[in-house]
């Protein structure tokens, strides 16, 4: 079954969303649970990756901002 987005403006469908089942959220959240467990790290490490992360954006700002625009 498909759950709906509609803008109520003008009553258009933007999205649909499948209802998952118990099974499937426990799932999620278990494989959530275990990547934040992996990936948990010092506030200093999370800092660099995303100087890091935001060295790449620059580099490529021209095309990231065209694409963000267009």
């Amino acid at each position: 079954m498909t759950v709906k987005t509609v803008n109520p403006a003008t009553e258009q469908v933007l999205s649909g969303y499948e209802i998952m089942t118990k099974e499937m959220v426990d799932n999620a959240v278990s494989k959530a649970t275990k990547a934040f467990k992996e990936w948990k790290t010092s506030a200093d490490k999370r800092a660099g990756y995303l100087y890091q992360v935001a060295q790449v954006f620059r580099k490529d700002r021209d095309r990231l901002a065209k694409v963000i625009t267009d």
